[in-house]
């Protein structure tokens, strides 16, 4: 960070080529479900931090990691597409939930060659999930551009404070109990759509584990926290909605949670 703490510079985290994120075969990503940001198709087999930060958030999978900075940015590495369904095959995380990391170290080697052959790309999203009150600056580098690793990549500056009343979610507070269906888990996409569902039905909306554990929930505005549950195909799940259209957003999650899809929708 520079500037006076307004400016935040991320690095690219591997040699690679820039793809917009709204170009991304994936509708979640291309669709800024999951937050802004860009993607790389790399070019090395190594993925370091853009910036200093903590680790909040490791994929059981390996395949994706979360950092968040001391400002509070949360930033996804979402290595590949579709890599979830390797099961951490080809990839050596290097860091663990709650390391501290400066700009450039190392967070995960991965096999290109195993990756390619079962993954839908290597093409590897870098997302801003939670903002916190950065914004994101235009690209500095168009598609196609070829960058360097550590080379910089995105900036963001402290967004204009604005006054804002509290707002606290009213209404009724309801629950659901469930077993997730997910062939691949509560990963980074279902992750996104929760909290899409959440925002649509305008209530505050939880998951936590069954039977119930000291720690073992998450509000889903936090994709962090909602993906560390490390949640499987089986794992018992509590909904809880709080709202006056909590009945319907708890049928929406519902039916996201619970219905089986092929890996390569979900």
């Amino acid at each position: 960070m520079s500037d006076a703490s307004q400016i935040l510079t991320l690095l690219a985290p591997v040699e690679g080529v820039v793809i917009p994120l709204n170009e991304v075969p994936d509708p979640v990503f291309a669709g800024l479900a999951l937050g802004e940001g860009i993607a790389l198709d790399p070019l090395g087999e190594c993925l370091h931090a853009p910036c200093d930060g903590e680790i909040v958030q490791c994929a059981r999978t390996r395949h994706a990691l979360t950092l968040r900075t001391d400002a509070g940015l949360e930033l996804l590495i979402h290595l590949g597409l579709d890599t979830v369904e390797l099961q951490g095959q080809g990839i050596e995380l290097m860091v663990a939930v709650g390391d501290q990391v400066r700009a450039g170290e190392p967070l995960c080697r991965f096999d290109a060659d195993v990756l390619a052959l079962g993954a839908t790309a290597l093409i590897t999203p870098i997302v801003v999930t939670e903002p916190a009150g950065w914004r994101l600056l235009p690209p500095r580098h168009g598609k196609g551009k070829r960058v360097a690793l550590g080379e910089e990549l995105l900036v963001l500056t402290r967004a204009v404070a604005e006054q804002e009343e509290a707002t606290t979610t009213q209404g009724p507070m309801v629950e659901r109990c469930l077993t997730l269906a997910l062939a691949a888990g509560l990963h980074a996409r279902p992750a996104a759509r929760l909290r899409a569902i959440a925002r649509e039905y305008g209530v505050n909306l939880e998951v936590h584990l069954e039977p119930a554990a000291e720690g073992a929930g998450a509000n889903v505005e936090s994709l962090s926290a909602l993906m560390n549950l490390g949640l499987v195909a089986g794992s018992a799940l509590r909904l809880r909605a709080q709202g006056t259209r909590g009945e319907a957003a708890l049928d929406a999650a519902e039916a996201l949670l619970t219905t089986p899809k092929p890996r390569s929708t979900l």
